[in-house]
């Protein structure tokens, strides 16, 4: 986080560093320039500056070239109908201001540059940021991320010390149709309603995750694969009827199972997961 405000105060002083260009750029040449020919070249100059600042260097380059070009076109032409005095110092103006107009591109396009790597490290601090929040908001569950740290350190215990582990993957179908047919709002509601059954049929040491839209996971901690039925049962039994937000009407859905246990030939705590997430899409009422 202090990265995070570090960066906040860099872009700020970035935006503050273009107005006071600007503002510099406007009152000593500007208000110093008397004739029409100079003028013309401060606005030119400061269309440079704005285009560095939006688009970076290379746009501001390619566009300082080809105003150098008209107006160095231009000039030459004019050279023809004035006097040599005056061509001598039509050249000097006119390469004064040239060299202005590259520094100028040069200056907004490393600015430009500048606050595009500002906001892309504010973009991965608040990507991190966004991936240290490991709880579901909507149903105060653990996250996908949290779920595979958890089950790799479960599995990890298991493989020391022999613990007995099993997981179980809750999928709820055809959500896409029910959020169709009755809303977000009402989705949301069965979302939670689910959640809070999920922690009725489980225990205090148990670990509940969503890991997907309309996936949940329990990690089940000593619990061996001859009991995950005993649990399945408690789930098919008090997931499928909800209550929608009216009070009145019940709906029910159709909800698909995964399970696996720790064995010792099982290597990976991925394996495991893989084994439950098979039985999930293969599942069968």
């Amino acid at each position: 986080m202090k990265d995070f405000f570090t960066n906040k105060r860099k872009y700020i002083l970035h935006q503050v560093s273009i107005v006071m260009t600007i503002v510099f750029f406007h009152y000593f040449f500007y208000r110093h320039t008397d004739f029409l020919l100079e003028r013309n070249f401060y606005w030119v100059a400061m269309i440079i500056l704005l285009v560095g600042f939006v688009s970076g260097t290379i746009f501001a380059l390619g566009l300082s070239l080809l105003f150098m070009f008209v107006l160095g076109s231009y000039s030459f032409w004019t050279l023809f109908q004035n006097d040599m005095t005056a061509s001598q110092d039509l050249l000097g103006k006119m390469f004064y201001w040239f060299m202005i107009f590259i520094v100028l591109a040069l200056l907004s396009g490393s600015l430009h540059g500048w606050v595009q790597n500002l906001l892309h490290e504010n973009a991965e601090m608040k990507k991190r940021f966004r991936d240290l929040v490991s709880i579901d908001s909507l149903t105060g569950f653990d996250n996908r991320k949290r779920f595979f740290f958890e089950l790799e350190e479960e599995f990890a215990r298991s493989e020391r010390y022999g613990n007995v582990l099993s997981i179980v993957l809750i999928q709820v179908d055809q959500l896409d149709e029910f959020r169709k047919l009755y809303g977000q709002k009402e989705t949301n509601h069965i979302l939670q309603s689910i959640a809070n059954n999920i922690r009725k049929c489980t225990r205090r040491s148990d670990k509940r995750f969503r890991i997907s839209e309309d996936v949940f996971a329990v990690i089940l901690t000593d619990t061996p694969f001859e009991h995950i039925n005993i649990v399945l049962e408690k789930f098919k039994k008090n997931l499928v009827t909800h209550v929608l937000r009216n009070g009145k009407k019940e709906v029910t859905l159709s909800m698909r199972f995964g399970t696996a246990s720790y064995e010792e030939h099982i290597k990976k705590d991925l394996e495991l997961f893989e084994r439950a997430k098979t039985e999930l899409d293969f599942y069968i009422p």
